[in-house]
């Protein structure tokens, strides 16, 4: 049977729950209790845990994605983080601390580099669906493409590696990036309150085109075949602009009040939209905002389904399949995450080699980092779940070559009957 999509929602008051998950029917499956979610801020890592980062504390909470009797670790961190991205695969964490971009691994916590290129708060972090790249979006407009294995780089110690590529191209802070599928090829977008959205092109790092609007923007997502662009407003509003066909010119002026986009607004909000997701069908869009309310859309129709109140601020909203481990009581482990070390550690000591992006790093680390929490296997009973696994392979081996040793046999014998019926 295929797994339900859940919404999650984060709020920004903290009073009933940190993060809730709802169906599309508002039943509530699951809820995560303890403090209050800043924007941007709410990761996964695989179908283990969930991440968010508490706002205005230097604090990041983490919650295992099973029913009951949930583990929670409360992660300290040097300063409040701003926005916060994990990779695809859970090995590496993003955060933002001001103007500062720091890179953890998840399994040891090691605080793996440091990096400064923005010049004001970095408000938003995303990783491309392949999690070779890393998108970072600033207070001073600045959109910049960075490359996970130049991040995670030990060789350099750390020294700061250069943007694969930087984008100036808004006036005021970046508001939200979203990126498609794809990887490497993929295209991204990013929005501004200085009423524009810019669509890049990953491979060459090209400006495809900028959409101008007569209103500040607040988030941006697309649907999964990436043919339209939703866009949040500051009045309310939400923009759909379709992508087949693209624009034929690089900038493309928007008028709000033209019949053509109106066909196109989903009216219902009162304050500024602050975050937006798309279901995997596509034929649903969440949208939440500073008026305390969730509102579930009808993409084609632009119809209300309906409204989810809530005691703040809408501060996250997440479209994903239902794990797994929330239907279970007790946790099935497939990630590790480590207390994050506030500081660069440079310990020759111990190093074990990692292979990405077709590029050889030295990563530091030690069994003595690797934290032992609470539903953890040691050591020895992941060597004896090998070794059993090892063994079943080795009967399904011999299993396997008695049955083909046996057909050729039977399949010889048939052969032979054949020949002697046929001789005179």
């Amino acid at each position: 049977m295929a797994r339900k999509e859940v919404l999650f929602v984060t709020e920004a008051s903290g009073l009933v729950q940190n993060i809730q998950a709802l169906d599309k029917f508002e039943n509530q499956i699951c809820v995560f209790k303890g403090g209050s979610s800043g924007s941007h801020s709410l990761c996964f890592v695989g179908d283990t845990y969930v991440l968010s980062a508490e706002k205005n504390k230097p604090l990041i909470q983490v919650w295992s994605l099973n029913r009951v009797s949930q583990q929670t670790i409360r992660i300290v961190t040097p300063a409040p983080v701003l926005s916060l991205a994990v990779d695809p695969s859970g090995s590496f964490c993003a955060g933002s601390c001001g103007e500062k971009i720091l890179i953890w691994q998840l399994s040891t916590g090691h605080l793996v580099k440091t990096v400064t290129r923005h010049y004001q708060d970095v408000t938003t972090l995303k990783f491309s669906d392949c999690g070779g790249f890393l998108l970072s979006g600033g207070g001073e407009g600045a959109v910049n493409v960075w490359l996970l294995s130049d991040l995670v780089d030990q060789i350099g110690g750390n020294q700061v590696p250069e943007p694969h590529f930087s984008f100036a191209h808004h006036a005021v802070a970046v508001a939200d990036i979203w990126i498609g599928f794809g990887g490497s090829r993929s295209r991204f977008a990013s929005c501004s309150g200085d009423q524009t959205c810019n669509l890049y092109d990953l491979t060459s790092g090209t400006l495809l085109f900028k959409l101008i609007f007569d209103v500040g923007l607040k988030c941006v997502t697309s649907d999964i075949i990436e043919s339209s662009l939703f866009l949040g407003s500051v009045d309310g509003r939400i923009f759909q602009v379709n992508l087949h066909p693209p624009p034929r010119v690089v900038e493309c002026h928007i008028t709000s009040e033209s019949e053509e986009l109106k066909k196109k607004t989903f009216f219902g909000h009162t304050g500024p939209i602050t975050c937006l997701t798309v279901s995997r069908d596509g034929t649903l869009i969440a949208s939440g905002s500073t008026d305390n309310s969730v509102i579930l859309w009808d993409i084609s129709s632009k119809n209300r389904l309906r409204t989810f109140l809530q005691k703040g601020a809408i501060t996250n909203l997440k479209f994903r399949l239902m794990s797994k481990n929330m239907e279970r009581d007790t946790l099935k482990q497939s990630h590790v995450i480590a207390s994050f070390k506030r500081q660069y550690e440079d310990n020759p000591c111990n190093i074990a080699e990692v292979v990405m992006a077709s590029k050889m790093i030295e990563e530091n680390v030690t069994l003595d980092d690797v934290r032992e929490t609470p539903g953890n296997p040691s050591v020895p009973e992941l060597q004896n779940e090998i070794d059993e696994l090892k063994a079943e392979k080795e009967m399904l081996y011999q299993i396997c070559v008695k049955e083909v040793l046996n057909k050729c046999n039977s399949d010889a014998k048939k052969h032979q009957k054949k020949k002697k019926k046929k001789s005179p």
